[in-house]
């Protein structure tokens, strides 16, 4: 017995690794710094609805303890996506990677930043007013 890979196999050998190169090529061709913003943009949307939900259950609470709670409970479950050693969440410091949540006694809320590989400059920034 003769065994060869006929004509219709190589085809379906081809079509089936085209398919698998079009679900890989974005991870695979996407840069780091974009992927690693993208998380972070991710991590705020998360911030943002945890502290929405926690000013609505603990309306007497200070913004200090309800960003606490909020960091505390998010670090348990999320991870930093830049610097593995660094938390996630934070409180009134930045890291690479992480999303801080800056209390604003003034304008009683709480403001939410988004740090990528650059502390300095925020990738995302939201305000979340206590009302």
């Amino acid at each position: 017995m003769n065994k060869r890979i006929t004509v219709i196999e190589l085809i379906i050998i081809v079509f089936a690794l085209s398919v698998s190169a079009l679900f890989l090529s974005p991870h695979l061709f996407t840069p780091k710094q974009e992927l690693q913003e993208a998380t972070v943009r991710a991590h705020v949307g998360i911030a943002v609805s945890s502290i929405s939900s926690v000013f609505a259950l603990r309306t007497k609470d200070s913004l200090n303890e309800i960003a606490n709670v909020v960091s505390n409970t998010l670090n348990k479950t999320i991870n930093n996506p830049v610097d593995k050693n660094a938390k996630a969440y934070t409180v009134n410091s930045a890291a690479k990677g992480s999303v801080s949540f800056v209390v604003d006694d003034s304008s009683n809320s709480i403001i939410i930043n988004g740090y990528a590989g650059d502390t300095r400059t925020p990738v995302i920034s939201q305000i979340i007013p206590r009302k």
